[in-house]
This record gives structure tokens, C-alpha cells and sequence, in this order.
């Protein structure tokens, strides 16, 4: 029997004749093989870390917090304090940093005063306390380091928390010479009070803090005397530095406080101002005391005040004057001085200020705004009778102002506009000879200036800022997690079949206005540049030492290797003059290459690939292979090692017949061996095809670290305990450190322990990173410790670095002169393409070298093919660039290639480009040109998304499903749905469109569903959130497309995982977990960004689920310019982690201000429980502070903790990672693998 219907075949429906009896055929024979699909939701857990920490910064003060002698400054960002010193050069240098609040940092300020004596030295300046209180107080709880040397600072630094919480802090020395916090942590006043500390103000004496919410209340606290708490300091004994507290309510909006200056010889006077504003009126209300006087009866009764002059009302900043107990009130309307503030109603004076025109670095369409104030260093009898002041005005304008007895202010002078914003973070530090600038910006890098006396002003150094950063994009190539070919054409293979390959890199868009740049993300050791030299000749190895030989030159004698001799250059000692050397009266084999050269007490010891030569003091000596090894007659030597005692280590062609397998690693002595060292008491040698080899008695190991030749170099600095150890392969520069003699070079816990490094120039930081043929360090005078000088070679060029000790990031930043909006990496054209808001707020795209940072874009009119400024569509003031994406559209077997953009003026453009060259330079260029436009919608187009044949695209509220008409050459639209919100993002998965709301959340569409010309909703997540961008991964099956997680990030710093049951139509996605971050997730990507070193070792195991088939890694990226980085855990893995945390959530010194107090333990359960929410997310910022701590131990000393951790631990990669720990006396082994798990899980990605 046969019957006709229709099937789907290629893509269209056809009728075709089916017999009945072959179908019930097919059916019996493959029912009993088929196995239905899981319907079931996965359950895995998430950790996320912070690989990139922000460098926004919300207040600079400068701060002793050392002694008075040294010139601290403290950088405030939302949840860390940067400690820097100020050099004698001007540049910052970090000392110490802290990023263990657990809470958002609300406001900060400077408890205690110094001031300058003639002799310029500083000394404390503050009264002793007058009175004790003995109201009760809250606990107050502070940690200093134990048997930690005793000393005070004549400051310390107050900072206010999120949760309430005060927190005092200073720095000191321990007994291991690191610098440490001590800190006191005074809990929040009264819980009844809603953010307190949202205005902060310190009175002159450091004797009264006054912290106020945003309306109704505010709090007076009284602070003991720095004398005191430095003797208390120095005693070892619990700090306590508030000494009582007094609330008091206010009827209004608190807008401003401040306390104002006394009169000379009343320091015991103190004055409280608030600005409170009530029905649209302002008054300021005055609270004046003596020091020691009774709170609870000064603030007893709510003051009435007097009202404000209503161009006075609202000012943006409140400046008090060290003379008369007057203020500056600086509004937008008007400046004016307040004087008799304390004798009836208070005088208000209009004055006039320099207030130049609006500067290029203005972002708004209002007038600009003095956004921050200080007041420099004077010596102390200075401010007695007279006062100056930094007024900063948020685009870029500096006026100084200077005040006196007889006038409050006196006059204003113009200092400069600056190349930057101004943010609140602005402040003057002390400099012997100047004035030092700090200007801090949220709209790019901020910049220190030095202000001399009748000296122009100085540029002396940068503060690092890559926020707002509100998109960014990876180098890779696949765009999804199960793509089957990549955009460059190639397959993705899963991570059990990969190869090694070169890491991707990663790129930002940064700033806003003149100051937007495209940010390149690298993580590592800068090492600044000091001296380029070109040689003319490629260079191969080179070494920089200062000869011993009796005779020589004053300066530093340069020995340059290439590949058929060796050179010599005389260098000056202020490396202003190089000059070449010939061999007749050196005393060095130059005529072929050198391959190792070192010190050995008085002679230089030189080993070239033909002889040896010994420079003493007064004469040289060489020897030749043949002369004193005759079995090395014919032989050529081809690396050399030297060591101790003069022992000479080489590899000859004798040995090239001789292989061995070393652990899998095929070793040709001579055709494989690059280099050859020793160091930590082992033979390290460098492979040519990039791996490294170490040899001891234990064994032999190695590890790969690229492609190309690995040349080491070795080299005991006098200065430095451990060698330092610098590898060059694949044309960079990599630390290798940290490795003592019981330690195994490639087995070690700590995190960093191969640092990359970064060759930079300070006077081009957007250039790139030159390729390191070659890199060791010299053993020069120095007189900063905290760099090691190095050697590199690049190319024909020397260059000579200032390596740092601490590794951070090294961003490079590319210009754009606008403000980039969105950014996309093209595989097709190999550059950048970003959306870039010009001049006016026009906008237009660009296309970035990524290498040169150049514009290569040619915007062509599609015509005439001769050069516009802005292709059609774009250019428009106001306007603003929404969506940017590629398309490839396939049709019959043909491929184009477009880029989509979406426009806040209700366009869609479709831009197509082509390769080419310039006529005068031979340079490489991209033309491009409008192929297609849509425009007419009187609503923006939010996001866009393109399929094989067609493109989707979201105007207003409502989603279009159009397809490309190749002969009538129109995108036609075909089908419409109508959302609840724009949608931020648009992708297909499964043939379905997945639609991300900024109100409702995920919703998933089926084009097919709703009929000729509507779509049907299928699912949606049952959560309403104020949605922002998803990425699809996979689950804990990858094998199955149906299984995925779609990761989705929302405006309230909150993350999730849903998966969607694409077998069910109509049902809800179900919640996978849920974590809540410090700051909320821009933008997803995927990337393979791990350096070459971590790909071999960071293949998914102890529980780790691959985020895509090739277990590339899932980064995100927030507005202060902070990096995520998301793994996902199996539920085993998961419940070990969290029960960590659950516990660490109670530890003091994991959560030093936010832990849970536990009063009986056998009444806590940290037990996890997977409740698809947030106790599936694992906290792996506290995971990293475990680690360097060596926590765990101290963390789990409850018995029934430790029993069930360990119970935990046996499960992990259900027990194979725990065979042979299960014995009574393996307490130090599980321990010991608990930590090279939270090494494995924090292992560098950058």
C-alpha cells in the first residue's frame, strides 16, 4: 500500500509516494536503538574571579600612612584602596593594595593633619583629647599583624562601606618586611539609618567625623586622638578609634556638610555646616562645640538655620577657608564667598571667577561643572592669615584661588586646560620644589602634572583608566560554542584533538569624547624602555656588564652575538654614546659567536662557538676546542652553560645520533637544543620547537611554551636572593620565577609563576609590543630596587628596560579620537571594525590595524567610488550606532560577506568591503560603502542578527524576520513579532531566534509557528530581569545541542544561567544557577586567550565542565573596565567549592568586615544546597585570597568541617584524584590537593 504526502527535502516542501509497509519497517527497526533525549534541566554550578580589576578611581587623598616622612597617597576605587608613593621623579609607585571589604566603598577621607616646618620637614599637628565619654559604644573589632614591628603614622585613612560600617586603616611593616594593613572596624551607627556615609566630613582637629544619609539623619562621632592610637599601636593593644557617637534628625534632603575652619587660637572650636533643602528651599544650618563637649546636649535639639540666597541654593561644592571660618559656595549659577557665618544671618558675596569657554574634553550640552577641590601644601604659618585653593572643573580647567584675612577671596588665576576630565579624584601633593597635580578621570587615563614656581607646567606621568568600557571583542574566530567552522575557515575541534596555537587577544572600547580609545587587554611585568639602539645587523644574544680589566674605559662594555660573529660596543655611563670595538685590542673572540658569557670572581669568562676566552684584570687568555679537548676535533659546538667554578657545559654534533623520549617529549640533543642554563640547582635546557626541559635528580620535566626556538638566559643578580630566569620564544618574553630547589618547575602551586612581559615605550603607548628575539638581565648599579634591569634584542635593535617586580595590567591603548560605542574583530579582513562617535556625537565606523593601531577604513560613495567622510546612513548629528555585527549570507552555494549596522535614527545598513592598497605607500586599506539600507522607522533599531539567508533586527518593540532578495537586490520583510521591551540582543540557536528584553528577559521565538506572517513565542524566562547580553555555552553534555546554557547578564550586577527545554514548546526555561557580581556584566565573549603554557596543563578536569566543544574560555566585560572570567563546575566539584566558601563566609580573616558571626558552631550547617540559584555560584575572588593565604587549614580546624571537607574532596572526579590519600595520617595530602585544585581553577587566562 502506498500513499502520497508531503516531506521536507533540501529545505522545501515536495509530495512524494512512500510505502506504508516500508515505513512501519523503518520504524521497528530503529525504535529499540533510539534512546529519548534527557528533558531534564543540567545541574552544574558557576565560580566567577576577576581577572582584570578596575583602575576607576572615586577619591585621591593624600595620607602619611607609613611616618611622616614619606609621601603616601591613597587611590579610592568601589571596592579597593591603592596605596602609592610619590618619587622623587614624580611617578606613583604602588606599595600596598586591599580589596577585601566585601562591600562597596561609599566615601573616604584622612583622620589626622601634618604640616610643613621651615626646614621642610613635617610633623604631626594634632591636639590631644580634652574629655573621655563613656557612652556605650558597639563592638568595634581591629587586626594588626602579630609581632609586627610597632609603630603609628600621624594619619590614618577612614573608609565608609556600603553596609554601614566604618573602617580605619593603616600601614606598617611586619616581620617579613612586606608592608601590612592594620585596620579597626567600627560597625554601622544604627540600623535604622539608610546609607549612611553618603555625605562624609572630618573637622579640622581629626577630633569629629560626621557621616549623614541622603536625607533625615546624620551621625557625629568623636574620634580619639591620633597620639593615642599611635601609642596604642605601638603597645600592640585593640584599636579604638571612636570614642562615642550622637545621631540626629533632620526634616529635608541632607545635600551638603562640611566642617568649617575656627579662628586662630580657638583650636578647640569645632563648626558643623549642612545644607538641607526642604519644600525646593535650601538653609544651612550651623552646630557649633567645644572639643570634649556633650554630644548627646549639642545635638539635642534640631536647628532651624537661615535660608540660602536662591543663586546659592544647590551648590555643587562646598569649600571651607582656613580664614574668618568662611566657605566658598560654587553652584552652577553663581560663586559666592559666606562670611559671619557664626554672628546672625551669614553674608554672601558674588564673586567673579576665571571661568574660560567650554573645552573639547566637555562631554554634556550643559555648561561645564567645577567637579572637585584641594588645598596644597604650605608651610604652617601660611594658613593663619591667608588660604589657596585648586579648583577643577570636570572638562579639563585648573584655577587657582587665593584668599586672605582682609578678603576671602582674594583673586583667581588661570593654570591650565588639561588634555583630560576632571573627575571628584583630584588632589595636591607635596613636593619639596612644586606643587604636585593628581587629576583622576572616569572618561579615560587621568594625568600627574608638577607646578613650579614661575616654571611652566610639567607632564610627569599617567594614571591608568580604560573605563567606560561598553563592548569588547576577542581575535576568535568562532562565535558560539558548538560552531562547526570558524569565520577563517576552520574546524573547531574539541578540546581532546586540539593543537597548541597563538593566544587571542582582547580589545575594549575605552573612554569617551577626545579621550576614546580601543584598549587592548594584557596582563604581566611591564618593563619600560630607557634606551633603543639599532645596530644595523640582526642581533641573536647580546650581554651589558661593566669590565673589571685594568685600563678599561670608563662605562659598560655591550657583547653582541649574530649569527656568523660577534661585536663589541663601548658604552658611555649615561648610555648617551655607543662606540664599536674591534678584536685587536678587546681581549674577546669576536670572529664567531658568542654563546655564553658570565663573571667568575675577577675574570669575565666568554665561550664562543669556536674557543674559550678568560679576561683577567691585566691580561686575556684563549683557548681553543681542538687544543684542550681533542675529541672535539670537527666538532661544532652550538649552546654553552657556565657555572660555578668555571665548568663549561656544551652540546656538540657528536651527540646528534643520540635521542631519548623524555615523558612523551622526543629529544634530539643537538637538533632539538636551543639554549641551555642552570638554575635552582638543575640543568633547564630550551627545545627548538619551544619547550622547556628541566633536568634534577628527580627526573626529568617539561612544558611548552610556543612554537619557536626557547632561548633562556640565567643570570644571579647581586641584589637578589633567587636567579633571574628570562625565557624568549614565539617573539615575546616570559619570567620564569618563584622556583626554589625542593620546588618543581612546572608542578609549582603559585599563581604566578611564569609572568609574560611587556616591552613598553612611554612616550608611544598605543605602539605594540616589539618582537624579543632575545632577553637577560644585567647586573647594573641601580638605584631603584623595585626594577631589574634588562637586556633585549629585537630584531637589529637593543633595548635596554626597567623590568617591575609586581605584575599588573599592561594595557596598550589605540586612539580613536571619538568615542568608541561597539567593536567586532573581522577574521574576513583581519582588523578592528568600530562603531565610533565623532565630533557633534556623528557617527561613523572605523577599521583598526590592530597591530599599528591605524585607520585603514576608506568610506567610498558606491557610485562614483571616489572618497566621502561618511558612507550614507551615517555622520548624522545626534545619531548613535546600536547594532554592529558581520553577516555572511549564502545563497546557491555563494558567500558574501557584510557588516550590519543599526542606528538610533531608524536605520539598517548593510556595508560591504573590499581590500586594497593606496597608490603613493603601498599601504593596505579597506574600502567600504552602503550595499543596502532600511531607514524611514521613526524608532531605533536596538540589536540586529544575521542567518544564511536573511537578517533579523529589533525596531522599537517589534522584531522583523526579513530575507535578501538577490534579484530584485531588497531585503524584504517576511514576518513580525511584537515584545514587551527592545531587545538588547539577538541570536539563533536551533533554528530558533532567542530574543534577550531589557525588561522581560529571555524570550525564544519560533519564525515558524505563527503562521504565513507571524511568529510564535515558545519560552521565556519565568524571572523578569533588566536584561543586557547573553551568550550561549555548553551544558554538562556538550555532545548535545539541545543541553546549552544560555548565560545572561542584567543591570543589577546579576548573572544567570537558564536552559531552555527546546523539546517542549510552551514551557518555561528552567534556572540553572543564579550569582550576584560587584559590578554588572556589558558583554559576553568567548576566547582562547590562555598563554601557550597554561593550554597543556588547563585541560578540564577536577570537575571543570568545558564552556565549548574546544574548551575555549568565557569572559565579560563591566563598565569600570573590570574583567569576569566564568567556569562552570559539576556538582561534586561545586559542593566541595561552596562548602569553602559557606565556611570562609564566617572567617574574620577571609571576610574581615562582612563575615557571619557564629556564636555556636554546632548550630551552623554550611552544607551547599543546590537550589538552581544563588548557592550555586562559588565566589572565586575569596577562593584566590584562600589560596595566597594558605587558609584552608586555620579555615577548617572544626572537626565535623574538616570530616566533611574531606568527604567532599574524596568525590571530586568521582574519587580517581583521591586514590592513596584515604589513609588515617593523609590530612596534609588532602589539603595539599585541595590547593592545587584552587591553583588548577585560578590559574592566569590573560
Amino acid at each position: 500500500m502506498a500513499f502520497q504526502t508531503n516531506v521536507l527535502r533540501g529545505g522545501e516542501w515536495v509530495t512524494e509516494t512512500i510505502n506504508l509497509q516500508a515505513v512501519l519497517k523503518a520504524n521497528s527497526s530503529t525504535s529499540g536503538h533510539k534512546k529519548p533525549r534527557p528533558l531534564k534541566a543540567p545541574q552544574c554550578g558557576i565560580l566567577t574571579r576577576t581577572v582584570v580589576e578596575s583602575h576607576l578611581v572615586g577619591s585621591i587623598h593624600p595620607v602619611r600612612l607609613r611616618s611622616p616622612q614619606q609621601n603616601d597617597v591613597a587611590f579610592i576605587g568601589d571596592h579597593d584602596v591603592r596605596i602609592c608613593e610619590l618619587r622623587r621623579d614624580g611617578q606613583l609607585k604602588e606599595i600596598a593594595r586591599k580589596s577585601d571589604f566585601g562591600s562597596r566603598i561609599r566615601n573616604s577621607c584622612v583622620v589626622g593633619s601634618f604640616y610643613i616646618t621651615e626646614d621642610n620637614n613635617t610633623e604631626s599637628g594634632i591636639p590631644a583629647s580634652m574629655a573621655d565619654d563613656d557612652d556605650p559604644l558597639p563592638h568595634i573589632s581591629s587586626s594588626a599583624p602579630q609581632g609586627s614591628e610597632s609603630e603609628a603614622p600621624p594619619q590614618w585613612l577612614m573608609l565608609v562601606l556600603e553596609c554601614g560600617d566604618c573602617v580605619f586603616l593603616f600601614l606598617r611593616r611586619g616581620l617579613d618586611g612586606r608592608l601590612e594593613f592594620v585596620t579597626s572596624r567600627f560597625p554601622s551607627p544604627r540600623e535604622q539609618l539608610v546609607y549612611p556615609g553618603f555625605h562624609l566630613a572630618i573637622d579640622p582637629s581629626s577630633r569629629y567625623v560626621a557621616l549623614a544619609c541622603a536625607q533625615d539623619y546624620f551621625v557625629v562621632c568623636e574620634l580619639e586622638s591620633v597620639d593615642k592610637l599611635g601609642q596604642a599601636a605601638r603597645r600592640n593593644e585593640s584599636l579604638r578609634p571612636v570614642l562615642s557617637i550622637r545621631p540626629r534628625s533632620v526634616q529635608g534632603v541632607i545635600h551638603k556638610i562640611t566642617f568649617l575652619y575656627p579662628r586662630p587660637g580657638d583650636d578647640h572650636h569645632v563648626i558643623l555646616l549642612l545644607v538641607i533643602v526642604k519644600n525646593g528651599r535650601s538653609r544651612m544650618v550651623i552646630y557649633e562645640w567645644a572639643l570634649g563637649d556633650d554630644l548627646r546636649l549639642v545635638l539635642a535639639e534640631e536647628k532651624q538655620g537661615h535660608r540660602m540666597p536662591v543663586e546659592n541654593q544647590m551648590p555643587v561644592l562646598i569649600i571651607p577657608l582656613t580664614v574668618r571660618s568662611a566657605f566658598i559656595a560654587i553652584s552652577p549659577e553663581q560663586v559666592a564667598v559666606c562670611t559671619e557665618v557664626l554672628h546672625g544671618s551669614p553674608n554672601f558675596e558674588c564673586v567673579e571667577l576665571q571661568n574660560p569657554a567650554p573645552t573639547p574634553n566637555h562631554h554634556g550640552r550643559e555648561e561645564p561643572l567645577w567637579t572637585a577641590w584641594s588645598r596644597p601644601f604650605r608651610l604652617a604659618p601660611y594658613f593663619k592669615t591667608k588660604d589657596c585653593i585648586y579648583l577643577a572643573r570636570e572638562d579639563g580647567v585648573v584655577i587657582f584661588i587665593e584668599a586672605d584675612w582682609e578678603n576671602p577671596l582674594d583673586r583667581s588665576t588661570f593654570m591650565k586646560t588639561f588634555d583630560s576630565n576632571i573627575s571628584r579624584a583630584f588632589t595636591c601633593l607635596f613636593d619639596e620644589h612644586a606643587d604636585v597635580l593628581v587629576l583622576g578621570s572616569d572618561s579615560g587615563p587621568g594625568a600627574i602634572w608638577k607646578v613650579a614656581a614661575r616654571q611652566p607646567l610639567v607632564l610627569v606621568g599617567t594614571l591608568p583608566n580604560w573605563s567606560p568600557a561598553v563592548d569588547f571583542a576577542t581575535t576568535d574566530e568562532f562565535a558560539s560554542w558548538n560552531q562547526e567552522v570558524g569565520a577563517a575557515g576552520n574546524k573547531m575541534l574539541p578540546w581532546k584533538d586540539r593543537t597548541f596555537r597563538k593566544p587571542d587577544r582582547v580589545f575594549a572600547t575605552s573612554g569617551h569624547g577626545k579621550k576614546g580609545s580601543i584598549t587592548e587587554y594584557r596582563y604581566g611585568l611591564t618593563a619600560g624602555i630607557g634606551l633603543d639602539l639599532d645596530y644595523g645587523t640582526d642581533i641573536k644574544e647580546a650581554w651589558l656588564f661593566a669590565p673589571k680589566r685594568l685600563g678599561s674605559q670608563e662605562g659598560f662594555h655591550l657583547i653582541l652575538s649574530m649569527p656568523d660573529c660577534s661585536g663589541l660596543l663601548q658604552i658611555s655611563r649615561d648610555f648617551s654614546q655607543a662606540q664599536e670595538v674591534t678584536s685587536d685590542n678587546s681581549g674577546y673572540d669576536l670572529s664567531s659567536p658568542t654563546l655564553a658569557l658570565a663573571h667568575s670572581g675577577s675574570l669575565l669568562v666568554q665561550v664562543t662557538k669556536e674557543s674559550i676566552a678568560l679576561l683577567g684584570p691585566d691580561k686575556s687568555i684563549r683557548f681553543r676546542y681542538e687544543d684542550v679537548l681533542p675529541c672535539a676535533i670537527g666538532l661544532e659546538v652550538s649552546d654553552a652553560c657556565i657555572m660555578d667554578g668555571l665548568e663549561v657545559i656544551d652540546v656538540s654534533q657528536a651527540l646528534a645520533d643520540q635521542t631519548r623520549d623524555v615523558e612523551g617529549l622526543e629529544v634530539s640533543a643537538i637538533d632539538a637544543i636551543a639554549s641551555i642554563v642552570c638554575a635552582w640547582g638543575a640543568i633547564v635546557m630550551g627545545t627548538r620547537s619551544g619547550e622547556v626541559v628541566k633536568i634534577t635528580d628527580n627526573g626529568v620535566k617539561y612544558e611548552k611554551f610556543g612554537m619557536t626556538a626557547a632561548r633562556l638566559s640565567c643570570v644571579h643578580l647581586s641584589q637578589q636572593v633567587e636567579p633571574t630566569v628570562l625565557l624568549s620564544c614565539d617573539k615575546s618574553l616570559v619570567l620564569l620565577r618563584g622556583h626554589a630547589v625542593g620546588n618543581a618547575l612546572f608542578d609549582s602551586d603559585r599563581l604566578e609563576d611564569k609572568l609574560r612581559i611587556w616591552p613598553v615605550d612611554a612616550s608611544n603607548l598605543a605602539a605594540a609590543a616589539p618582537p624579543v628575539d632575545f632577553g637577560i638581565a644585567v647586573d647594573l648599579p641601580f638605584e631603584n630596587h623595585d626594577t631589574t634591569p634588562i637586556l633585549m634584542t629585537s630584531g637589529s635593535n637593543i633595548l635596554l628596560a626597567e623590568l617591575e617586580h609586581q605584575p599588573r595590567p599592561a594595557h596598550r591603548h589605540l586612539p580613536v579620537g571619538g568615542t568608541p560605542m561597539k567593536v567586532i574583530y573581522s577574521q574576513h579582513l583581519q582588523c578592528l571594525v568600530i562603531a565610533v562617535s565623532k565630533e557633534e556625537h556623528k557617527p561613523t565606523l572605523m577599521f583598526m590595524d590592530p597591530d599599528t593601531g591605524k585607520d585603514i577604513g576608506r568610506p567610498t560613495d558606491r557610485k562614483t567610488n571616489t572618497a566621502i567622510d561618511f558612507i550614507p546612513g551615517l555622520g548624522r548629528a545626534g545619531d548613535r550606532i546600536y547594532g554592529l555585527t558581520e553577516w555572511d549570507f549564502k545563497k546557491d552555494g555563494n558567500l558574501w560577506r557584510y557588516i550590519l549596522v543599526s542606528t538610533k535614527d531608524g536605520r539598517l545598513i548593510v556595508v560591504s568591503t573590499a581590500k586594497g592598497e593606496t597608490r603613493d605607500d603601498k599601504a593596505s586599506h579597506i574600502r567600504y560603502w552602503v550595499q543596502f539600507q532600511k531607514k524611514g522607522y521613526n524608532r531605533p533599531v536596538y540589536s540586529v542578527v544575521g542567518y544564511e539567508e536573511g537578517l533579523v533586527y529589533c525596531v522599537g518593540q517589534t522584531i522583523y524576520w526579513d530575507v535578501l532578495d538577490t534579484a530584485e537586490k531588497k531585503l524584504k520583510t517576511i514576518k513580525s513579532f511584537e515584545l514587551g521591551s527592545p531587545a538588547t540582543s539577538l541570536r539563533i540557536t536551533n533554528g530558533k531566534l532567542m530574543a534577550l528584553s531589557s525588561r522581560e528577559s529571555l524570550e525564544v521565538i519560533d519564525h515558524s509557528a505563527g503562521g504565513d506572517e507571524g511568529m510564535a513565542q515558545t519560552h521565556v524566562d519565568p524571572k523578569t530581569r533588566n536584561a543586557i547580553h547573553m551568550i550561549e555555552v555548553a551544558g554538562t553534555q556538550p555532545e548535545d545541542p539541545l543541553g546549552s546554557i544560555t548565560l545572561l547578564a542584567d543591570r543589577d550586577c546579576g548573572v544567570a544561567g537558564l536552559w531552555v527545554p527546546w523539546q517542549t514548546p510552551g514551557k518555561d526555561c528552567e534556572p540553572v544557577f543564579e550569582a550576584e557580581l560587584q559590578a554588572s556584566i556589558r558583554r559576553f565573549r568567548r576566547g582562547r586567550t590562555r598563554p601557550m603554557w597554561e593550554q597543556s596543563q588547563h585541560i578540564p578536569k577536577y570537575g571543570r565542565l568545558a564552556s565549548t566543544v574546544d574548551d575555549a574560555e568565557i569572559l565579560g566585560i563591566s563598565l569600570d573596565g573590570s574583567m569576569q572570567h566564568f567556569t562552570f563546575l559539576n556538582t561534586d566539584t561545586w559542593r566541595l567549592l561552596r562548602f569553602i566558601q559557606n565556611v570562609a563566609m564566617t572567617n574574620e580573616e577571609l571576610y574581615p568586615y562582612t563575615h557571619q558571626r557564629v556564636d555556636d558552631y554546632n548550630e551552623f550547617d554550611p552544607e551547599p544546597r543546590p537550589d538552581r540559584g544563588f548557592e550555586m555560584h562559588v565566589d572565586g575572588d575569596m577562593l584566590r585570597r584562600c589560596l595566597e593565604k594558605r587558609a584552608l587549614e586555620r579555615l577548617l580546624s572544626w572537626p565535623e568541617h574538616e570530616g566533611r571537607f574531606i568527604e567532599l574532596l574524596n568525590a571530586v572526579d568521582e574519587g580517581r584524584r583521591a586514590t592513596g590519600l584515604r589513609v588515617p595520617d593523609g590530612r596534609e595530602q588532602h589539603f595539599k590537593m585541595a590547593y592545587d585544585i584552587l591553583d588548577y581553577f585560578l590559574r592566569p587566562v590573560l
